[in-house]
């Protein structure tokens, strides 16, 4: 990622609840601050997430208050070549 102002969008519904994250980030040895948020940007927040030669994942649990169409990331301030991300529903203990 080398252009400024990148936004990566997963471009899939979600309802309010919690749910889990999964980044995993390959390049440099070092960490970045990627901010997330929702389509209406109601619900957003930060993630510093670690970029190692073999892939270092980081795990991250967000809340989100309601539906929304869409979940983006600013990653304008990646510091890896190659970023992945998952989204999984989380009920909790």
């Amino acid at each position: 990622m080398t252009q400024p102002n990148q936004e990566l969008s997963l471009g899939f519904p979600l309802n309010g609840g919690q749910y889990s994250l999964a980044m995993q980030c390959s390049g440099e040895e070092r960490s970045s601050t990627i901010e997330w948020n929702t389509s209406d940007s109601s619900d957003h927040g930060e993630i510093n997430v670690p970029c190692s030669a073999d892939g270092s994942v980081v795990h991250q649990e967000i809340s989100l208050g309601g539906y929304s169409r869409l979940l983006s990331f600013d990653v304008s301030g990646l510091q890896g070549q190659l970023l992945q991300v998952s989204v999984a529903g989380f009920t909790g203990p």
